[in-house]
């Protein structure tokens, strides 16, 4: 029997999950759970499982997650600290001139 008699091949959920996690700890083996920061990462991930011919786990953090997602918080105190960054970069490059 393989992981695909029990359930379909794609994104799994919910009680789905439960079965994927019994039948490895059945046949004894791990699970990989790999956090991906992008795409790149996440492609990467699911042709090493579809090679290895294994379920993968793709991990995010809130933060990597929101990126994925197209939803990144730009908040006043980032915006504060860019320009006072970008300002002492500009101060060190016009002292290095003189």
């Amino acid at each position: 029997m393989s992981i695909l008699d029990i359930v379909k091949p794609g994104v799994v959920t919910g009680e789905d999950v439960q079965k994927v996690f019994a039948y490895a700890k059945e046949n004894a083996f791990a699970l990989p759970a790999v956090n991906c920061v992008g795409t790149d990462s996440c492609n990467a991930v699911l042709e090493a499982g579809a090679k290895a011919k294994s379920p993968v786990i793709i991990q995010f953090s809130n933060g990597g997650a929101n990126f994925v997602a197209g939803k990144t918080v730009i908040t006043v105190k980032f915006l504060v600290l860019s320009l006072v960054l970008c300002m002492f970069t500009l101060l060190l490059k016009l002292m290095a001139f003189q």
